[in-house]
């Protein structure tokens, strides 16, 4: 049995679920918590940062259009 330290992408997750979130509230300020964690991420070498990048960049973007399309 090793005794190797597993890879755990903590931060890419939580920029992917804050993507999602951002869809719905607060936009700019959610995806830019998702996109601070994406490169927190990154730096601690986590496999899966630019999925969690992409997704709340995304998400902010296009919950900042759905809240303009809806509120506009």
């Amino acid at each position: 049995m090793k005794n190797e330290k597993s890879q755990r992408d903590t931060y890419s997750i939580a920029a992917m679920i804050l993507g999602g979130v951002a869809l719905l509230f607060f936009p700019p300020f959610v995806g830019g918590a998702g996109v601070i964690c994406a490169i927190i991420a990154k730096t601690k070498n986590e496999k899966s940062w630019g999925i969690g990048l992409a997704a709340s960049i995304v998400g902010g973007a296009l919950g900042a259009l759905l809240g303009v399309m809806i509120w506009g």
